[in-house]
């Protein structure tokens, strides 16, 4: 409720002038999205950051306001994934689909456990997200990333930026309940690789330790999501962003 989330906006520092950004944003994307349920650019990725937008402020298909929009949303999502046996991507021959593949299976994996929280029946929703997250298990390099264009020849191996949303996904596809082939092992070798990324000073890096460190915030996130908050990885990089 509006009650509940401005009292725990005001627990953590937040302020009613928070709230009232997000609604203005969620107001805008209700009045910019396409008849068919998508937004624009790159539809697949775009609507699926969108639509975890929606479901982070407890939007659902049942929201008086915006209802109608998750709901076409979470349609249009499911229909891209069906038609390509779980890949979700605008372009397949663009090698950087991979990451609008993680983007829309998290939020596809959302929207599956709301649905199934809500006894909500959305046509071919549970086929989708097991399809596009179990794509994701089954195209992980051996390195423990995923790749451009989930490459797994490659002795590259991936790098950060994309491994972090498969994470996400992953972690999503796990709350659904749903049961996905050697998913355990697809998350420890992942799990692996963010930590083989963080550097002596805490940060995390793009391919190696060092360097671009711009992707910290993406590893403490991934390590606090499947190894917990006192997880000492993560709680060191979140050190080295509140030092910088």
């Amino acid at each position: 409720s509006q009650a509940d989330r401005l009292a725990r906006l005001e627990a953590n520092g937040g302020t009613p002038e928070c709230e009232e950004a997000v609604m203005k944003a969620l107001r805008y994307f209700k009045q910019t999205q396409a008849d068919n349920g998508s937004w624009s650019p790159n539809p697949v990725a775009t609507t699926g950051l969108v639509l975890l937008a929606y479901l982070g402020h407890c939007e659902t298909p049942l929201s008086e306001e915006f209802g109608e929009s998750v709901t076409a949303a979470i349609v249009f999502l499911t229909d891209v994934a069906m038609k390509n046996n779980g890949k979700m991507a605008d372009n397949l021959n663009d090698k950087h689909w991979c990451y609008e593949h993680a983007i829309a299976a998290y939020a596809l994996a959302e929207s599956y456990t709301f649905c199934k929280q809500l006894n909500i029946n959305i046509p071919n929703l549970d086929s989708a997200t097991r399809n596009a997250i179990q794509w994701i298990i089954d195209n992980q390099h051996k390195s423990g990333g995923w790749d451009y264009a989930y490459d797994e020849s490659g002795n590259r191996g991936g790098d950060l930026s994309i491994v972090a949303w498969h994470m996400q996904a992953l972690k999503a596809g796990h709350h659904t309940g749903l049961d996905f082939r050697n998913y355990r092992s697809c998350v420890s070798k992942g799990v692996d690789y963010v930590e083989a990324r963080q550097g002596s000073n805490g940060a995390f890096a793009y391919t190696g330790t060092t360097g671009r460190i711009g992707l910290t915030g993406a590893g403490a996130l991934v390590l606090q999501q499947h190894k917990g908050s006192s997880n000492s990885s993560a709680r060191k990089g979140c050190r080295f962003i509140e030092k910088e």
